[in-house]
């Protein structure tokens, strides 16, 4: 009898404890929530942000548009984005900015060959272009801002383009009383309506507003001549442009001149105009 109550004393004891109130001051242990974590969300892209609206033949069956300017890139911010107005350029090399002290802090848009990953390159040591880097599949801000949405026409597409749409070697832009000449190379996508005067072999003139008129309602082309730094002091205005195509010497690569290909050093410093396939 004694053992049993011994036992239900040792029982009523555990109960006790068992059951016993939590104080005021004991911690309160919250039960663990795995944090919610909203997905990320691509940003929209507009692929033909930065385009011309011309469709023009770089092959049988095969079309391009234009960018809506040169290509320019910002040394310090490492920003890529095509010049607002086709007829704008800025003349500037990494080799002409060099002297700068640290990055230069401005745009250039004058490149050597295939220096797509490394715009800043100015060795005139013709090896170190070995390899091309298109400069195209960078995202250029205001050009869709997403890589490989654009890219550099070969020599073939280029002497393609030249033998099957009509352009000039001239325009003149006029504002007022004003006027002042852009050198350059207007290329038209089509044929030339009869009511737009244009002369394939010589200066046309254009104000302002006519000219936007022809660039946003037939998406006509033009490649600025640019005036190219020699020895950072004299100049020598002509239409350069990289192709992506190397010549079988290794020194050289192939470019437009004008309206014409030819092989330069890999090393000089040309203007880039970039396209995107018409789908």
């Amino acid at each position: 009898m004694k053992k049993l109550s011994l036992l239900l004393i040792c029982l009523s004891l555990l109960t006790f404890v068992g059951c016993k109130e939590s104080s005021k001051d004991d911690p309160v242990v919250e039960p663990s929530v795995e944090p919610s974590v909203e997905p990320s969300v691509e940003p929209s892209v507009d692929p033909t942000e930065g385009r011309l609206s011309g469709k023009f033949a770089v092959a049988d069956g095969k079309y391009v548009y234009f960018s809506q300017g040169n290509l320019e890139y910002h040394c310090k911010d490492k920003i890529w984005r095509f010049a607002e107005k086709q007829y704008e350029y800025i003349c500037l090399s990494a080799s002409y900015v060099a002297n700068e002290d640290g990055p230069y802090d401005g745009w250039i848009d004058l490149f050597c060959w295939g220096t797509g990953d490394n715009p800043l390159r100015n060795t005139e040591e013709d090896s170190e272009y070995s390899k091309f880097t298109d400069w195209g599949v960078n995202k250029i801000s205001n050009g869709g801002n997403k890589e490989n949405l654009w890219r550099t026409l070969t020599k073939e597409e280029w002497d393609y383009l030249f033998k099957k749409h009509k352009g000039a070697d001239a325009m003149i832009l006029t504002r007022g009383s004003q006027t002042w000449g852009e050198e350059g190379y207007m290329l038209w996508p089509s044929e030339i309506p009869s009511y737009v005067s244009f002369n394939p072999s010589g200066e046309n003139k254009y104000t302002l507003d006519e000219w936007k008129d022809l660039q946003d309602d037939f998406g006509v082309v033009f490649l600025p001549y640019v005036d190219l730094p020699i020895g950072r002091v004299e100049g020598n205005p002509c239409g350069q442009y990289w192709t992506s195509s190397p010549h079988t010497n290794d020194k050289y690569a192939w470019y437009l001149f004008n309206d014409l290909t030819y092989y330069h050093y890999r090393h000089a410093a040309i203007s880039v105009r970039l396209v995107q396939d018409v789908k």
